[in-house]
């Protein structure tokens, strides 16, 4: 017994240091600063029902706890690159069993940011239903059953889409349908909040009866987290068979998760993931002139040289390997959750087309890493001559064509949608300067703080876990927050003179002035700090600093 301990212990740690994301004691501490705030907010309103009504609790319960097993089961998919609390290849050669492992992981997964925050919140739960009887131990169990219920929902997600993700033709799907599930989600939210509440004369707000009202009231009380919350209603009104019944029905919603889980599992450790065919030997010597086989066809404009070999490099990895398909739409994410909001798409102000400026600030806010996934191979690039300046132009030229399509499609729906065209030029000429601003910034944090970034075949959401801690997330913040002050003023510019021809096309020059002129000195400076950097570089990515 005592050596089952023992290695379920050292499972509980390797897991939880590796859920925690940041390694590092400042990061960890902010983290679980976040999360008691949220956590507290979250378990002060569940504590304010005490005084609700029965009717009122019977509709809020059921809902909150479908919204924490809605965040435990999509916010490892959409923040895709970041969840590593699932690490099964790399318990896969330690002598456990499945009695060790699979309680290890379902405790690991507890200990973090997350965990803190959903025993906060049914806490808050607790202290506002349970009765004044006995029977408040069926609202503790029903509270713990709740928490063990909504991590088994999320590791059953995610492992399922990465044993999924293991093959091929699966692994683009299984990165794009959970966050459209979750866009979706958002959307039909919104959709319900506007629809079930209206203003009455004197601007307060009553809720009405709808038909996805109703189906929303039904649907929350069937998904796994349901039984748990009409279980602690149920027991708040003193109806015991019916809290019973129901603490029995999250007990068989439990053992069904604990089952498809372990399933995935299973198919996680008893497959490899499938590669590509080489291509080698399959470039057949072409006409004289013609462009290297690197070259994407579709991009007829880079330049054949060592910027250009850069760029094509980078672009058909950025589509290949799945870590970097996943951080290329994490970071896309948050840019687009203004534009699929139920205001945007209501409003018909011309000025929303600004909008299609957030996705391009934030893919290029996301590059203060971008020889991280090289790693140990950027010893290649030293060996080829130190040429820093055309390795960055040729990273930052691929990002820019990402950037330029997502510009491209997010400008044109706006603009169509609000039939305002003429706002079409100023919202490129924004998100071109924002961008500028921030891959400037970006360039200089990737040569000054790079740090390799860790496979993990085994899952899909997972980066690997730096283990950089602090020092890696603190630059990127800085990009993030201090690129947003810079960029401030000229969104503030272009709101200002939206509607005005004359001078909308002065500024609209001067921001994409003021983004060429950044991104070029900031590049400069990254260049000439980089070029005598070399060997820091390369112990900085070697394999010995991987985690």
């Amino acid at each position: 017994m005592a050596r089952h301990l023992v290695r379920l212990k050292l499972v509980l740690l390797r897991a939880a240091a590796r859920s925690a994301g940041l390694s590092g004691g400042i990061g960890m501490g902010l983290a679980i600063l976040v999360a008691l705030a949220i956590g507290a907010m979250g378990g002060t309103g569940l504590a304010l029902l005490r005084v609700a009504s029965d009717r009122r609790v019977a509709d809020i319960v059921p809902a909150a706890f479908a919204g924490v097993l809605a965040v435990w089961v999509l916010g490892p998919v959409v923040s895709v690159g970041s969840e590593g609390t699932l690490e099964v290849d790399r318990l896969a050669l330690l002598p456990l069993g499945r009695r060790q492992l699979m309680p290890g992981l379902l405790l690991a997964a507890m200990v973090g940011a997350g965990g803190v925050t959903t025993v906060l919140v049914l806490l808050g739960a607790v202290a506002g239903l349970a009765p004044a009887s006995p029977g408040v131990v069926v609202t503790l169990a029903a509270a713990g059953l709740e928490l063990c219920v909504c991590v088994a929902a999320s590791r059953w997600v995610s492992t399922a889409i990465s044993a999924a993700a293991r093959k091929r033709r699966w692994r683009d799907i299984a990165l794009f349908v959970g966050p459209l599930l979750g866009l979706t989600i958002n959307l039909v939210w919104q959709i319900y909040a506007r629809t079930t509440m209206r203003p009455d004369a004197f601007g307060h707000l009553h809720s009405r009866h709808t038909a996805i009202g109703s189906i929303l009231r039904v649907l929350v009380r069937i998904v796994p987290s349901g039984p748990p919350a009409e279980a602690m209603v149920a027991a708040r009104s003193g109806r015991w068979a019916l809290a019973l019944a129901e603490l029995a029905a999250g007990v068989l919603f439990l053992v069904a998760l604990l089952l498809l889980w372990w399933r995935a599992v299973e198919k996680v450790l008893t497959t490899s993931p499938e590669s590509g065919r080489s291509r080698a030997g399959q470039v057949t010597a072409g006409a004289a002139g013609a462009r290297p086989s690197l070259f994407p066809r579709f991009l007829p404009f880079l330049p054949v040289s060592r910027m250009g070999a850069v760029a094509a490099k980078e672009l058909r990895v950025m589509w290949r390997d799945p870590r970097q398909r996943a951080t290329l739409f994490a970071s896309t994410f948050p840019g687009l959750l203004p534009l699929i909001s139920t205001g945007v798409i209501a409003s018909r102000s011309p000025k929303v087309v600004l909008l299609a400026a957030a996705p391009a600030y934030m893919i290029a806010a996301s590059g203060t890493n971008q020889f991280g996934f090289d790693g140990a191979r950027h010893w290649t690039n030293v060996a080829a001559g130190e040429d820093m300046a055309a390795d960055l132009a040729g990273k930052n030229l691929a990002r820019a064509v990402v950037a330029a399509i997502v510009i491209g499609v997010a400008v044109s729906v706006l603009a169509w949608r609000t039939a305002g065209w003429e706002m079409a030029v100023p919202a490129a000429a924004l998100a071109a300067g924002a961008f500028g601003v921030a891959l400037g910034l970006a360039d200089l944090v990737s040569v000054i703080a790079a740090y390799p970034m860790s496979d993990s075949p085994g899952n899909l959401f997972s980066a690997g876990s730096s283990g950089q801690g602090f020092a890696a997330a603190g630059p990127a913040l800085g990009v993030l927050f201090g690129g947003a002050v810079l960029c401030g003023p000229m969104a503030l510019a272009s709101l200002a003179v939206a509607g005005h021809p004359l001078s909308g096309a002065v500024v609209a020059a001067a921001e994409v002035m003021v983004g060429i002129a950044a991104w070029r000195n900031l590049w400069q400076i990254a260049a000439r700090r980089a070029n005598p950097r070399q060997p820091e570089m390369l112990v900085a990515l070697g394999p010995k600093h991987a985690a």
